[in-house]
Parts: C-alpha cells; structure tokens; sequence
C-alpha cells in the first residue's frame, strides 16, 4: 500500500529543466518570428536596412544571415531582390534561428485561422 510520503513529486532534474527552457524559449521565438512574418508579408512592417540613390536596397549588418547570400545583389533592374528576400519564412527562420518548416506549418495555420498559440502547439508535436 503507498503511503503519502511516496506519492510527494519530486523536482525535476537540472537535464529535464534545461530541456523544459529550450522548448520554451523555441516556442516564443516562433511566436516572434510569425508575428515578423505576418506583418512583413502584408507590408505593414519592413526589414532592417537602407536605400542608396539609386533606390537599391540592402540589409543591416543586424538583419543580413546566411541565407541573403544566395539572392541576387539589389541592381537598377531588381532593386528589391534582397527586400523582398528579407520578408521570406526563409530568411525570418533564419533571423530568429527556429526550423523553417516548422515556421511554414505555423503561418499555413495562422492563415487558415488557427490561433498563433494553437498551431505552434500542434506544429511542435
């Protein structure tokens, strides 16, 4: 028969809590990057960069990741090329260092009317 003693909880390992902090800390980095993603796809935000006189424009130091590497530089052709990179899933997966696909799942939901808590719950299932 268990007695009340071998019924208490016990604490969680310090492994356990620093598992239990990173999911944490991934899903509000989710949550930030979607909201990013939102409010740049619809334009009522915009990426972190500068124009020259020819109405190029180019990333911040901040804002450049790995990804604008393989997007062609801003010509007077396709001066956007890098700003409308910027405003990607790609390049906010990378700017806030979450998995895109998990990302991708999250903004099909969001569009589709899904809470933001909820699809980034059901995404990291």
């Amino acid at each position: 028969m268990l007695n009340q003693q071998s019924i208490t909880k016990r604490k969680p390992s310090s492994h356990q809590t620093i598992k239990i902090n990173k999911e944490k800390e991934m899903r509000e980095n989710i949550v930030k990057a979607i909201e990013v993603y939102l409010s740049r796809s619809c334009y009522s935000s915009h990426p972190d960069g500068r124009f020259d006189n020819a109405k190029r424009w180019y990333p911040s130091a901040s804002e450049e990741r790995f990804c604008c590497d393989d997007i062609r530089p801003p010509s007077r052709a396709y001066p956007s090329s890098l700003n409308k990179h910027c405003r990607s899933i790609k390049h906010i997966a990378a700017l806030y260092d979450v998995d895109e696909t998990i990302l991708r799942r999250v903004a099909r939901k969001v569009a589709k009317g899904v809470s933001t808590i909820e699809a980034v719950n059901d995404a990291m299932k």
